[in-house]
This record gives C-alpha cells, sequence and structure tokens, in this order.
C-alpha cells in the first residue's frame, strides 16, 4: 500500500491464464497445471489502483517455497513472465524477490580453518531477470 496525496492505493501484479501466455512458452504441463490448480501467471510489471476499483477478493496460493499451501485457493502462480531483450520468458516465482546470492549454494565454510574464507558473486554479463535493478541494497 502507497500512500500519494494522502490518497491510498495499491500495488498490483496482472496476471494471465493459460490462453494468454506467448505460444513459444505454452506446454501440455502448463495446460494440465491451468486446468488441475487453476494455475496463472504473474508479471513482473506492477500498476497502481484505487482500492475502490477492486472488483472482488480471491485467495492465490504463492508457489514460492515460503508460502504454506493454503487450505482453500481459487488460483494458484508458480512462474512469473518477465521480458528479457524483447521477448518473454518464464521463471519460478520463487526468485522473483531474490538476488542470485541467496539462492547459489555455496560451501559454509573454508577447508583450513585458518584460511580466509571470501565470498563474491559478480554479475558481468547481464543479469536476466533484472533482480539489482529492483532492489536497493543498503
Amino acid at each position: 500500500m502507497d500512500e500519494i496525496s494522502s490518497e491510498r492505493w495499491l500495488r498490483i501484479q496482472p496476471t494471465r491464464n493459460f490462453n494468454e501466455l506467448p505460444n513459444t512458452v505454452k506446454s501440455k504441463e502448463r495446460y494440465q497445471r491451468s486446468m488441475n490448480d487453476n494455475e496463472l501467471w504473474l508479471e513482473e510489471t506492477r500498476i497502481i489502483i484505487k482500492p475502490q476499483n477492486v472488483i472482488c477478493q480471491i485467495n492465490v496460493w504463492v508457489k514460492d517455497g515460503d508460502t504454506p499451501r493454503l487450505l482453500a485457493f481459487d488460483f494458484s502462480i508458480q512462474e512469473i513472465i518477465y521480458i528479457l531483450n524483447g521477448r518473454q520468458k518464464l521463471r519460478q516465482v520463487s526468485l522473483q524477490r531474490k538476488l542470485p546470492v541467496e539462492y547459489v549454494n555455496l560451501p559454509q565454510s573454508p577447508p583450513d580453518q585458518n584460511m580466509k574464507h571470501l565470498k563474491f558473486f559478480i554479475d558481468l554479463y547481464y543479469d536476466d531477470f533484472g533482480a539489482f535493478n529492483r532492489r536497493i541494497i543498503n
């Protein structure tokens, strides 16, 4: 929720159903998930609306690994649609708000306890999910 000019606004992310997916990412597996789990696909874009423009409330299970399965849900979301070089691609929604260093598994301790162990994550070529474009590191 944002406050702009003392009015309340909601920041939402649009979703798409299977028929609205680009043909390049449609598959039999995604079709089955859309039919069995009422799966939708989340877009990376965000829009701002007024609360009075909300039509109804629904329960959506975002399968990000952090959210437990809801007992009753209307829709589920497992993948996010993002744009890279003008093409739409899909990625697991669990990676949406994470920097690569947060999900890359590295050894936790150096081989020798007296040895200094420094961890670096350098993304020199490209970041195809845009994680660094949307996160401010304090």
